[in-house]
C-alpha cells in the first residue's frame, strides 16, 4: 500500500533527488520549482534565489537550487512564524485596550461636563464654565475688556433665552475702543457661537444737535416673554458715547426689534418685575431726565415701547412720535444735589423681594454720595435712606460754609413727600 502523499505548504513540493545538472534559463528553473519564469525571476530579487550569470544567461545546479529551495521557499516567513504572530497579537491588544481606555475617559470626561453656568472674561477672551468650573468654550474679541472697579457692568447672563433646551450667553462686550466702536450686547449658544448682537446704528436730532452712532449699552434685563411662548425677552439701554441721548431696546429671543424708545438724558439701568399682577413684566428704566433735570423712572409695557420722551423745548427729538411710557416716577433733587449739581440721576435699579431697590446719585463733590429709594409694586415709596457718603458731604459744606449741621431726617421725610409720580 502507498503511503499517504504529503501536503504540500509555501509552495511546490522539492523534486526528488536527480544528477547535479547545470539549469541555464529562467524557464528551467521555473520547471524545477513548478512556478512561473516570472515567479522565479522575483524570487531572484524577494527571497535571494542564487542564481549567477552566464553572460546574460542564469544558471543555478540544481543541487543549489534544491538545497535553496528547502531552507528558503519552504520556511514560514517572519509574519507567518508563530513566535512573531504571539508577539504581533499581544502589542496589538495592548495598544487596542490603550485606546479604549483613552477613548472611554474622553467619553466620561465629555458626559461629565454639565450645562454652562458661569462665564468670565480674561483679556479679551470670553470663557465659559459648567458647575464644576471645567472650561466649555472659550471666544476670543478683538479688544481687551476694561476694568470694572466699581461693578457697574452686569455679570453675563446664562438661561436658555429660546427654549431650545440650551444655555445660551447674554453679555455686554466692555473693550478699550469704547469711544470709536461703542459697545454691543451678544448672545451665543451654548457651544461659544454668535447667535446675535444688539447695537444702535441710527441718527437721531433734536433741536440742538444731530447725534450719531456709536452708543454704548449700560444694562439690559431678561425677562419671560410676553406672549407665553416659553422664550425669553431682552430689554437693553443704549447711550450716547459723547452726549446725553439714550435708546431704550426690547428684542424677543431671536434678537428681532421688538420696541424702540428715545429719551432726553441718559438711562443707567434696566430691569424688569410684574407691578400690575397680569402675568406680564414691565420694564423699568432709570435715569436723567433733561427737560425736568431729574432723576427719573420709567415703566413700559413690554409690547408697547416706542416713540420719544415728548419735551416743549428743544431737547425733543425730531420726526418722532410721542413715547409710549406707562407711567414716570421723578425724584426730587436733595439740597445738596441743588448746591452742587444741575441734577440728580438715577444710578442703578435692584429687584429685592418683589420690591424696587432705586439707588440716586446726589452729588459727585466734595464726596460722592446717593440715596436709596425702596418701593412698593405701585411705585409708592416705602422707605429712603441716605448714604454714609452724602452724610458726610453735608457735614464737610456744614463746616465748610459755618452753616447748621444737616437734618437727615427732616430732609428724607421732604424728599418723599415731592416724589412725583405721572401715570397714563
Amino acid at each position: 500500500m502507498d503511503p499517504a502523499p504529503k501536503t504540500r505548504q509555501n509552495g511546490p513540493e522539492p523534486r526528488h533527488e536527480g544528477p547535479n545538472r547545470l539549469l541555464s534559463s529562467w524557464k528551467e528553473i521555473a520547471d524545477f520549482l513548478h512556478v512561473s519564469p516570472r515567479t522565479a525571476q522575483n524570487y531572484e530579487k524577494t527571497r535571494g534565489l542564487p542564481v549567477k550569470r552566464l553572460g546574460t544567461r542564469p544558471t543555478i545546479l540544481e543541487g543549489d537550487l534544491r538545497a535553496w529551495q528547502l531552507t528558503s521557499l519552504h520556511t514560514a516567513r517572519w509574519w507567518q512564524r508563530p513566535g512573531v504572530l504571539q508577539v504581533w497579537a499581544a502589542a496589538s491588544t495592548a495598544l487596542l485596550i490603550i485606546a479604549v481606555a483613552a477613548l472611554g475617559m474622553f467619553w466620561r470626561s465629555a458626559m461629565a461636563r454639565g450645562a454652562l453656568a458661569t462665564a468670565r472674561w480674561n483679556g479679551p477672551v470670553l470663557s465659559a464654565f459648567d458647575s464644576g468650573n471645567r472650561p466649555v468654550w472659550s471666544h476670543t474679541f478683538p479688544y481687551r475688556v476694561l476694568e470694572d472697579p466699581d461693578g457697574h457692568w452686569p455679570d453675563p447672563w446664562l438661561g436658555d433665552i429660546d427654549n431650545d433646551g440650551k444655555v445660551e450667553v447674554l453679555f455686554i462686550y466692555p473693550h478699550v475702543k469704547r469711544e470709536e466702536e461703542g459697545w454691543d450686547l451678544y448672545c451665543f449658544s451654548d457651544r461659544g457661537k454668535q447667535k446675535w448682537s444688539l447695537r444702535v446704528s441710527r441718527l437721531v436730532e433734536d433741536g440742538r444737535s444731530v447725534y450719531k452712532p456709536p452708543y454704548v449699552v449700560r444694562g439690559y434685563s431678561v425677562f419671560a416673554s410676553p406672549e407665553r411662548d416659553g422664550t425669553s425677552w431682552v430689554a437693553a439701554a443704549f447711550v450716547h458715547h459723547v452726549a446725553s441721548p439714550s435708546v431704550l431696546l426690547v428684542v424677543d429671543s431671536m434678537g428681532k426689534p421688538r420696541g424702540e424708545y428715545w429719551h432726553p438724558g441718559h438711562l443707567n439701568s434696566v430691569r424688569t418685575l410684574d407691578l400690575d399682577g397680569d402675568g406680564i413684566a414691565e420694564v423699568i428704566a432709570g435715569g436723567v431726565r433733561h427737560g425736568e433735570e431729574q432723576a427719573a423712572l420709567i415703566v413700559f409695557d413690554p409690547r408697547e415701547v416706542s416713540g420719544a420722551a415728548h419735551l416743549p423745548d428743544q431737547r425733543g427729538f425730531k420726526r418722532m412720535s410721542p413715547g409710549t411710557e406707562r407711567s414716570i416716577l421723578f425724584f426730587p433733587r436733595s439740597s445738596i444735589n441743588r448746591r452742587y449739581e444741575e441734577f440728580n440721576c438715577v444710578d442703578n435699579i435692584q429687584i429685592i423681594d418683589g420690591l424696587i431697590q432705586v439707588t440716586v446719585n446726589e452729588t459727585v463733590r466734595p464726596t460722592y454720595g446717593y440715596l436709596v429709594y425702596t418701593l412698593r409694586k405701585d411705585l409708592s415709596v416705602l422707605s429712603l435712606m441716605p448714604s454714609v457718603s452724602l452724610m458726610n458731604a453735608h457735614n464737610v459744606v456744614a463746616q465748610s460754609s459755618g452753616i447748621q449741621k444737616w437734618n437727615a431726617s427732616e430732609e428724607m421725610t421732604q424728599l418723599i413727600k415731592n416724589v412725583r409720580l405721572n401715570r397714563r
